[in-house]
């Protein structure tokens, strides 16, 4: 088993309730705070959603990390536009399990500043 205990501490959480103190890590009230948070990490910063996070984020980014699941699922929330963003493929590889296809991809743009 994987001994995830060093990454955990390094893990932000975002929350707009003051009082929640996640189990592991730090928390942080907005977007901007969790950056200042990680870069004392001195570290390669990985950002996970939900969509508001992934649209506040989208333009400091410098790479888009992305998979495609080749099917039709309702919801309500989704992966924000990111085709302007991200125009340079530099990575693409198909897989499929017993459910679904999906495509790995990576994705770089000049410009960002979170490198």
């Amino acid at each position: 088993m994987l001994n995830r205990s060093n990454k955990a501490s390094e893990s932000i959480v975002l929350s707009r309730d003051p009082k929640f103190q996640p189990q592991f890590g730090h928390r942080a009230g907005s977007l901007p705070e969790a950056l200042d948070i990680a870069r004392n990490f001195n570290k390669e910063i990985w950002i996970c959603g939900g969509e508001n996070v992934y649209k506040e984020s989208m333009g400091i980014a410098d790479r888009l990390l992305l998979t495609l699941v080749d099917a039709e699922i309702e919801g309500d929330t989704k992966f924000p536009p990111w085709e302007q963003d991200f125009s340079h493929e530099v990575f693409r590889r198909e897989s499929f399990d017993t459910n679904f296809k999906y495509t790995f991809y990576t994705y770089h743009r000049d410009g960002g500043i979170l490198a």
